[in-house]
């Protein structure tokens, strides 16, 4: 669960902008499931990896986000990522949130 600011077209959130349509403006609350970001290794990195779980065809990792938030990501196990390696987590280009009350 993100807490975030609705605008035009999206929930700005720590994480970054989620496509949600019709989004209220002001303070929103946004469910996001792991599959929805996607990581990156990045100079401007803003986690670091500090577990990951193979699971057959995809791999989970937890991270350790800048702002002290533990976000969880579900990638293809084709892309891998090692325990401590800083990477730029972000909402994946599908990724579409769902608003909770």
């Amino acid at each position: 669960m993100l807490s975030g600011v609705g605008r035009d077209g999206g929930v700005e959130t720590e994480l970054g902008t989620f496509d949600v349509r019709g989004a209220p403006r002001g303070l929103v609350h946004l469910a996001v499931r792991p599959e929805q970001l996607e990581l990156r290794t990045d100079r401007d990195a803003n986690s670091e990896v500090v577990e990951r779980e193979f699971r057959g065809h995809d791999v989970l990792y937890r991270l350790r986000h800048e702002g002290g938030r533990t976000v969880l990501v579900q990638l293809s196990s084709l892309e891998l990522y090692e325990v401590g390696q800083r990477v730029y987590v972000r909402p994946a280009r599908t990724a579409v949130g769902a608003l909770v009350d």
